[in-house]
């Protein structure tokens, strides 16, 4: 869990114990995306964590498509000031293919 800001040094040369309030910017949480999806969806949306990917290929082979939130990187130590985040994306998983292990999806920005 991530708060939602926190404090980090930003000293001046008068005042050296000075801290400047910083917003961490999350994106959309699961449970804001699932809320907003039932909106049009109704009970047709639920949300679940750590799914296994035998449930994600069900449910794709009903033609129901999975919203997945993906690792596309890391956030280094330097911008952070407390380790490494992981950086993540969400996409709109809508089909896959067995044979050649490939999993089509909707890029959530459009493309």
């Amino acid at each position: 869990m991530l708060p939602p800001s926190v404090d980090v040094p930003a000293p001046t040369w008068t005042d050296w114990n000075r801290t400047r309030r910083v917003d961490i910017r999350t994106g959309t949480t699961p449970h804001v995306l699932r809320d907003v999806m039932k909106q049009w969806e109704g009970n047709n949306v639920r949300l679940e964590r750590g799914a296994d990917f035998s449930e994600f290929v069900s449910l794709l082979r009903e033609g129901k498509p999975v919203v997945t939130l993906l690792r596309v990187g890391s956030i280094p130590p330097e911008t952070t000031l407390s380790g490494t985040w992981p950086m993540m994306h969400w996409v709109a998983v809508d089909g896959f293919d067995e044979s050649d292990r490939m999993i089509y999806y909707t890029d959530t920005d459009g493309g």
